[in-house]
């Protein structure tokens, strides 16, 4: 039977995913307000002006100079979740096992993953702008209001662009437009609050801050009122932009882990003196666990024999990108391998 991993392979794994998480997280938010302070604001105002949607995307887009840095973060997550495997090779081996960080199929690995997110990240901002543009179209908001709406103001505290879209998803930027919208109106604040077990709670999540204004506001049966909204509005935006931060944090990094120790298992099974390798599936014991993910638990396949999951995805290992977001969202499964010497 296949060994579990112990405490302290667990405990190892954890503190290489808590490191990877903050390198990726910190990356991600300085690549967002690098993006928006390198923005040409009176540029950006002109194509708002002139209607031009498709102008005003691309001169927001988040290029390669900007987006390099959090592309280096998931090189290093990937290397160290490979390098991490040098204290787990088996006894018996020819020499000592070193993983190649510059094998032909690591550093494919690396550019996919990386070129993977810069592609999604481009996506979803682009659906995100386009959003608040025609939003700001139909209420026929003034263009210098609609491009702060996007890029941010200046704080004076930090000197970054807060409070701004570049950096959010589509899903986030509707649901935002959604509170922004409904806060401005007393039938609007009556639909924003819910009652649940007694209490008055906002049906959107949204920042401390704002849930008190709002439900003051309702109890009041009046709008939030425009001093609030504006407050309430920067603070929503970067709160948003913290949850995505996070969230891409604990994918990416997760991913990019996963995938370098899945590599350097794969350059162990290379080697002559090694016979076969095998792979654990662990169950992370995630808020809201996947029935197939939880079924998994325990599970034992050979080195590419896959993992079927319900909806027929076949997964080599937890966090493989083959499952897309779908599986690896907040997911905290882990694969455990074990290597096998050959016998001489």
């Amino acid at each position: 039977m296949a060994r579990r991993p112990t405490p302290s392979q667990i405990a190892a794994f954890e503190a290489l995913l808590e490191k990877a998480d903050a390198e990726v997280r910190d990356a991600f938010l300085a690549a967002v307000y690098s993006a928006r302070s390198r923005v040409n604001l009176d540029a950006l105002v002109a194509m708002i002006e002139a209607g031009d949607i498709e102008g005003a995307i691309a001169l927001l887009r988040m290029d390669q100079g900007v987006l390099w840095p959090l592309e280096e973060a998931l090189r290093r997550s990937y290397l160290a979740g490979g390098v991490a495997v040098d204290a787990f090779a088996p006894t018996g081996i020819e020499g000592r096992f070193g993983f190649n960080g510059r094998h032909p199929r690591a550093e494919a690995d690396i550019a996919r993953i990386g070129g993977d997110l810069v592609r999604t990240l481009e996506r979803e901002q682009n659906e995100a702008i386009r959003a608040v543009l025609l939003d700001a179209i139909e209420r026929n908001c003034s263009s210098s209001q609609t491009a702060l709406e996007i890029v941010g103001r200046k704080s004076l505290a930090s000197g970054l662009r807060e409070g701004g879209i570049v950096g959010l998803s589509g899903p986030q930027t509707d649901r935002y437009l959604k509170v922004q919208r409904l806060m401005q109106t007393a039938e609007g604040v009556q639909e924003l609050v819910v009652k649940k077990n007694g209490l008055l709670m906002v049906r959107y999540k949204v920042n401390p801050a704002t849930s008190n204004r709002i439900i003051a506001a309702y109890k009041m049966g009046e709008a939030v009122s425009a001093p609030d909204r504006a407050i309430s509005e920067r603070q929503y935006k970067n709160q948003l932009l913290r949850e995505r931060g996070q969230l891409i944090a604990q994918n990416e990094a997760h991913t990019a882990q996963s995938a370098g120790r899945h590599e350097a298992y794969r350059q162990m099974l290379d080697r002559p003196d090694i016979e076969a390798v095998t792979c654990k599936w662990i169950h992370g014991f995630s808020r809201d666990a996947r029935p197939d993910h939880k079924r998994m638990d325990g599970e034992v396949r050979n080195f590419d024999e896959g993992f079927v999951m319900d909806d027929g995805t076949v997964m080599q290992y937890p966090h493989d990108p083959a499952g897309g977001v779908r599986h690896s969202a907040s997911c905290r499964c882990t694969a455990f391998y074990r290597a096998i010497p050959r016998r001489s």
